[in-house]
């Protein structure tokens, strides 16, 4: 590999995403399409450029101890658990451990260093891996991107070896911030969208920008192989008119929305056609905007515009699509498209707390939609947020008992704080700055003090019950389960090498909050 030379000097660049340490890790919906957008931008000044996702380059995880700040959660964690109705194990490294990574972006021999964190609750291992890089090169350039520093960049400029944060898309700041840090053109804080430190002092440009058309940067990855299918996450649009209160895309994308370039998106997926149509492997394109909908005709000429050049193609919308834009004639419409699955996104189906966040539901509609995407048989994810100011036992148990009355399976999202969300800046926030990996929807952290770590992890399993039960394929310990949780109104589990009929009583629940569920099932006449 031939390394240019920047006024005199060797440069080269390598992109990385960080491994993650959570619970779980959802392999297949790890698109990284932000650090691929920052790679495709690197690329144009600096051709040999590498890309590390880490995450993705270790298929088996590393346990990893259960953070001090998460100990709260150990008496939730069961040994051995498994089966249906379970909640998280223990503590998992996602990628390979910190100090191969180090080694692996030195082989690279980088100068600038570009890291992605797309999560806040992830941010230590963008500091861990930045702390070692520095000791060992103290010289290189090191910027941190993504979600997770758009919302609090200042935690990762508090540490030394970061020197650059890009706040928001890497479209904007990154091509004048590529031409300041190789050949010292413009001034800093003339750059949109960036912090950094000057004599140990944190500054801001104070100039804000967001893409348009013409320069978001169209990208589609492979998030997965099997046998026989490729699976490919791609988003097409950027910001959101709606301003419901828990969610932080304004953070990073701005409140105004546009879409990609119909004719540059073209490009890339010829690039993927080149790599796939003669595989005859089944392509499956997800979509992650879940307000794409607001320019349904758009969505359409995508949707054909792949359909001419992927051979053997279907769609999908993982990310939780707003069911809200979706009529009955363009959910027939996209059926014939070749969307096979749907995500649907509900917040919570109390109409104060409905309100409360901005986020007003039209369930007649959506009831309308499942019927119909029964009549297809296509499967349907529904996700609720559970951890609202205004919870309480009752909101949950309507919650799940709506979802258990209807043709799809629970999605439950534990709400977590977002730095930076401004309609959740309080004190609590305030005080876990400093502890990330609390800010994980898997975490349960009781950030609005309405519901307890106890009753949420409770409703996390309630919602796996729930799809047990309307699961058409049971096992007899899935049955005997069922049969024991609806009969005594307590939650039991199963522990791997104790017997498929042999169950134990979880310790840490929500007794009131099992009980009103389990008698709702029972006067609702529902079977299980």
């Amino acid at each position: 590999m031939v390394i240019p030379e920047v006024n005199g000097l060797r440069c080269n660049a390598v992109v990385v995403v960080p491994p993650v340490e959570d619970f779980y890790f959802t392999w297949h919906r790890f698109s990284a399409l932000g650090a691929q957008i920052v790679f495709n931008i690197v690329k144009k000044y600096l051709p040999s450029a590498s890309m590390l996702n880490f995450p993705l380059l270790r298929k088996k995880p590393l346990s990893a101890p259960l953070p001090s700040a998460l100990e709260y959660l150990r008496e939730h964690l069961i040994d051995n658990e498994t089966g249906n109705c379970s909640f998280f194990r223990k503590y998992q490294h996602f990628g390979p451990d910190i100090d191969t990574c180090v080694s692996m972006i030195l082989e690279t021999d980088p100068s600038v260093c570009l890291i992605s964190c797309f999560a806040y609750c992830y941010s230590d291992m963008t500091l861990q891996i930045a702390k070692k890089l520095k000791a060992v090169r103290k010289n290189i350039v090191i910027v941190a991107g993504g979600a997770g520093v758009s919302a609090y960049p200042e935690y990762f400029l508090n540490a030394d070896s970061i020197d650059y944060a890009v706040v928001g898309e890497a479209e904007v700041a990154l091509p004048q911030l590529m031409e300041f840090v190789l050949y010292t053109k413009g001034n800093c804080a003339a750059i949109p969208n960036i912090a950094w430190k000057e004599n140990g002092q944190i500054k801001k440009s104070g100039i804000r920008q967001f893409t348009d058309t013409s320069t978001i940067v169209p990208c589609i990855t492979v998030t997965g192989e099997s046998k026989d299918t490729v699976y490919l996450s791609t988003t097409l649009s950027r910001g959101c008119t709606f301003k419901c209160q828990f969610c932080s895309n304004h953070l990073s994308q701005g409140s105004t929305f546009r879409t990609v370039n119909l004719e540059l998106f073209e490009n890339e997926l010829f690039r993927v056609a080149a790599a796939y149509n003669l595989s005859g492997m089944q392509i499956r394109l997800n979509f992650e905007d879940d307000n794409i909908l607001l320019d349904y005709e758009f969505l359409k000429a995508i949707i054909k515009k792949c359909r001419s050049v992927l051979t053997n193609v279907k769609f999908t919308f993982e990310n939780g699509i707003d069911y809200r834009l979706l009529s009955i004639d363009r959910c027939k419409e996209l059926l014939t498209l070749g969307v096979c699955q749907f995500n649907f996104s509900i917040a919570t189906t109390d109409s104060a707390i409905a309100e409360n966040e901005m986020r007003i539901s039209h369930f007649e509609q959506l009831d309308e939609l499942y019927v119909l995407l029964k009549e297809h048989a296509i499967p349907v994810i529904t996700y609720f947020i559970c951890g609202f100011p205004s919870d309480t036992p009752d909101t949950i148990v309507k919650n799940l008992l709506y979802l258990l009355q209807r043709p799809t399976l629970s999605g439950i999202s534990l709400f977590y704080a977002v730095p930076g969300l401004p309609a959740y800046q309080n004190s609590t926030v305030e005080k876990n700055l400093g502890m990330p990996c609390r800010f994980a929807g898997a975490s349960a952290f009781p950030w609005n003090g309405s519901l307890s770590t106890e009753t949420l992890v409770t409703a996390f399993r309630l919602s796996r019950l729930v799809n047990m039960i309307k699961s058409e394929t049971k096992s007899d310990t899935d049955r005997i389960l069922i049969e024991a949780i609806v009969k005594d109104g307590v939650l039991y589990t199963v522990k791997k090498g104790c017997g498929k009929e042999k169950l134990f009583r979880v310790e840490s629940q929500d007794n009131h909050l099992v009980t009103k569920f389990t008698r709702a099932i029972t006067d609702s006449g529902l079977q299980y």
